[in-house]
């Protein structure tokens, strides 16, 4: 779903393509085919324009795409794997800020272009080397947030302003939560996290439709003493 307009849709699988709707789904149109890398692990809606999405792919293969991209409402592809890591790309987010930012969950960590996907670096200090599955942005924190393969969810602070993009210079907070105990929860359940950094912490629960249920824990680093 686009963000800027719940009536545009996107859908992928391998067997299908690519299909997009504009009114709800009332009615569906099958884009072009594209190329790519593996199989179809995620379509992903670009906020900045409500006729753009973006494909990973999942497989590994030199020289072939991991990430493509539509502008005219999948008419055409093009592919801006760049520079990409022959990596399996599981999924992909557009900072709503800055549309240039783009992040990928790789099975070796995150990675981010500010160029249209010419060149792909690493992102986040701090950030777990694992199996990234998911990102979200939270827009009004400015955090991105990573979902991982067994290491739990992780977090870290994005850049105010577009023109620091040196992931040392971004302020960053380590955020580890596992996986609540029971699940599925029935009548209580057991949150074990741990967090590091110089920037308070928050741990809270949200329903789907994103209002705060309940606060469960926060964390606020001790200020230093002058001698």
């Amino acid at each position: 779903m686009n963000p800027s307009d719940g009536n545009v849709v996107w859908t992928v699988s391998n067997a299908a393509g690519v299909y997009v709707t504009t009114n709800d789904g009332a009615s569906w149109i099958q884009s072009a085919s594209f190329p790519g890398t593996g199989n179809a692990i995620k379509i992903q809606a670009d906020p900045s324009n409500l006729d753009g999405a973006f494909v990973v792919f999942g497989g590994y293969g030199t020289g072939g795409p991991h990430i493509v991209r539509t502008t005219d409402r999948g008419i055409s592809w093009t592919d801006v794997t760049g520079d990409y890591p022959d990596q399996p790309a599981n999924t992909l987010i557009v900072d709503p800020a800055f549309p240039n930012h783009w992040y990928v969950g790789s099975d070796i960590g995150v990675f981010r272009t500010t160029d249209g996907g010419a060149t792909w670096l690493p992102f986040g200090a701090g950030l777990v080397n694992a199996v990234v599955v998911d990102l979200e942005i939270r827009r009004d924190a400015r955090k991105l947030v990573a979902g991982t393969y067994g290491r739990a969810v992780w977090e870290i602070d994005l850049t105010p302003n577009s023109a620091a993009i040196d992931p040392s210079e971004t302020r960053s907070r380590q955020l580890l939560l596992d996986a609540p105990f029971p699940s599925p929860v029935q009548q209580q359940t057991t949150f074990r996290f741990a967090a590091s950094g110089t920037t308070p912490a928050r741990l809270e629960i949200f329903d789907l439709a994103g209002r705060r249920v309940a606060p469960i824990a926060e964390a606020i680093p001790p200020t230093a003493s002058s001698a």
